[in-house]
């Protein structure tokens, strides 16, 4: 178990770096630091010696990505991740945001303060191990994959958490099993429904049949964005470091969502199916895109599909690295038209995009609470880090919503 400490409240430069501009805290930033954390406590259960030895851990994926509540500014923030299951080559970790809240009590003993925690995001990351020795790769450019230690869970909550990850892992080997044998019937069935759909909107979530007719392509309402990368920005693999396309990609798609909805009031609900397929160079040109590939207007829901690819300028290509998948609640007073999907790649992503939203569709303003067990996590940390402690500053106003 790890655990960091974000004094945004009594850090002044710390909290520039974080705050975003309607006096919340940066959800990208937030992201881009949990993959750090994720990384942090994979080396921790692997017990491994970062300055003399070759093993190392890479992002594979992150999914599940739940946002429960709006952080400030004006509060501190605990970031604490946990190893929950371990395969043969990798380690899932559960990563959790909490808002640190201190309350000042008056009474006739005197003037005591305790500090309470506010669960504001959970996510799941997926680590794999590998062995940067190349000697042992498996072939040039794919290093050896490394032995994970078996994670035994001990405490009621953990062996919770770890049963979870078990079902998440027996269902990700069945339907991976199930999309391979299913392939060319899903073709066949794709082919016949393109026959029969062409040019139709997707499944509108109850929205009227008028609002269906005005639905706009899923195609206009894309968005891109060129990046060079910088050897500042590279992890331990000599590659772009994994928190930082966490945080491009959301940003892109938080800036396509309010493109659409013609508004900034439009809140992180969650992210899934976020996978990382290869690494991205330094010095190579790093091209991400966004849609809007569902829209709910019923419950003011927004899907946004991202994917960034490298460019390959001798052959005037480009290589896929990373999909994302971004759900965002837009502002009551905001109608998103909907979207429509002209062709077979379209219907697929509308498809997709529509069973991701319904996962998500119950999540309140403040989300679903699934963080039992946190404060006392937090609390027995073994590793906490702090920054340095700086003035305080005036509280800044407090907002339902945490743009970018």
């Amino acid at each position: 178990h790890v655990a960091v400490l974000f004094p945004l409240k009594n850090d002044a430069a710390l909290r520039r770096e974080y705050v975003n501009a309607f006096g919340g805290v940066r959800i990208g930033k937030v992201l881009e630091a949990t993959d750090a954390l994720a990384a942090a406590v994979a080396y921790r259960h692997q017990r491994i010696d970062v300055t003399n030895s070759t093993e190392s851990f890479a992002t594979a994926s992150v999914d599940d990505v739940r946002v429960h509540d709006a952080l400030q500014a004006n509060e501190d923030v605990v970031m604490q991740g946990v190893a929950v299951h371990s395969g043969q080559h990798s380690v899932r970790v559960r990563v959790e945001v909490l808002a640190a809240i201190d309350r000042v009590r008056v009474d006739q003993f005197g003037v005591s303060a305790t500090r309470h925690y506010r669960p504001a995001l959970t996510a799941f990351f997926n680590m794999i191990g590998v062995d940067t020795d190349s000697a042992r790769a498996r072939a040039p450019g794919r290093p050896a994959l490394v032995d994970v230690r078996p994670l035994v869970p001990l405490t009621e909550q953990e062996q919770r958490w770890h049963s979870d990850a078990r079902r998440w892992h027996d269902e990700l080997v069945r339907r991976r099993a199930s999309a391979a044998s299913t392939a060319t019937t899903a073709t066949t069935a794709a082919a016949a429904a393109a026959a029969a759909h062409v040019g139709a909107p997707p499944s509108s979530g109850g929205d009227s049949a008028e609002d269906a007719s005005s639905a706009v392509p899923m195609s206009a309402t894309a968005l891109a964005a060129t990046h060079v990368t910088y050897p500042t920005q590279r992890n331990v693999h000599s590659s772009l470091f994994g928190g930082t396309l966490l945080r491009r990609g959301f940003e892109l798609a938080w800036a396509c969502v309010a493109q659409h909805a013609r508004t900034t009031q439009t809140a992180l609900l969650g992210a899934t199916d976020i996978t990382f397929m290869r690494p991205v160079p330094i010095g190579s040109i790093l091209q991400l895109d966004a849609c809007v590939a569902y829209v709910c207007r019923q419950r003011s829901l927004v899907v946004v599909m991202c994917r960034a690819r490298i460019a390959d300028l001798a052959q005037r290509s480009s290589t896929a690295t990373n999909n994302f998948a971004f759900i965002f609640r837009v502002g009551p007073s905001a109608r998103p038209p909907l979207v429509s999907a002209a062709t077979d790649g379209d219907r697929q992503t509308a498809r997709k995009a529509a069973r991701i939203a319904a996962r998500f569709a119950g999540m309140g303003s403040g989300g679903r609470n699934d963080s039992d067990g946190a404060v006392e996590m937090y609390t027995n940390a073994t590793a906490v880090l702090r920054a340095p402690h700086v003035a305080e500053q005036t509280p800044l106003p407090r907002s339902s919503f945490h743009p970018f």
